[in-house]
């Protein structure tokens, strides 16, 4: 009713009210942004300190997790995604995209992201750029606003020190062919060493680099001349090593 200051009116005038509700979209925090990536053929996880919520939705429905195109390399860059029982993940190789879907709640989202690992498989002559990837989620009713992460590659694998010839002729010196590397070999225990002569026989092998070849085969002295090598160090990154030294007397 309406009221002029000494009476209300007779009639009431109805009026509607209608309330519109707002869905808050989710949000993904990052509590670090970086991730510094050890180019090793080895994965790492993007970040475990991702963290989702969603102000008026206990569920989410989708994920999208990928890298943005200026350094994506569609040969070495993967992102890999082991299934949950609620969550599906499916990697696009071609655009660098892993889709995740199924509703689930929001923790177990998060628990996701947090799973997602990135792996570079150009181990031996790697390009260091920084990479970027976004991070977004969908509560069913609208995407979040995205939020980036960056990849910093480095590269500090200690090479060996391959001789390229040794000479054994009992003078103590330089009688071996021993490959060696500054700090040590003692990771790479599980390396395969193999020499070669010209007609492709094997004359040595070794696993690891305690015994160091010394120009015979079954006790046998071998003729100075150059023979093959291969070198593989059996990590996840293939990194071999091929190439002649030469046998002097």
């Amino acid at each position: 009713k309406a009221y002029d200051g000494f009476h209300f009116s007779l009639a009431a005038a109805p009026v509607t009210v209608e309330i519109t509700p707002v869905n808050d979209a989710p949000v993904i925090t990052l509590a670090k942004d970086t991730l510094v990536y050890e180019v090793n053929g080895e994965p790492a996880l993007l970040s475990e300190l991702i963290m989702a919520e969603d102000p008026d939705d206990d569920s989410l429905t989708h994920a999208e997790v990928g890298f943005l195109p200026e350094n994506f390399n569609i040969e070495y860059d993967q992102l890999l995604f082991e299934n949950t029982g609620a969550i599906k993940g499916f990697y696009d190789f071609q655009t660098g995209k892993l889709s995740l879907t199924g509703k689930a709640p929001v923790g177990d989202y998060e628990q996701a992201l947090r799973s997602i690992q990135y792996i570079h498989l150009n181990t031996l002559d790697p390009n260091l750029q920084i990479k970027r990837v976004f991070l977004n989620l969908n509560d069913g009713k609208v995407w979040g606003e995205y939020k980036e992460l960056i990849i910093n590659l480095q590269y500090t694998f200690i090479e060996l020190e391959i001789p390229s010839g040794f000479t054994p002729n009992g003078d103590n010196a330089n009688d071996t062919w021993r490959i060696t590397r500054p700090g040590g070999l003692e990771q790479l225990n599980g390396a395969v060493v193999q020499v070669f002569n010209r007609r492709g026989v094997q004359v040595f092998r070794a696993e690891g680099f305690d015994q160091a070849w010394d120009g015979t085969h079954n006790g046998q002295l071998l003729p100075a001349d150059t023979y093959f090598f291969t070198i593989d160090l059996n990590l996840r990154s293939k990194k071999t090593y091929r190439g002649i030294v030469t046998l002097l007397r």
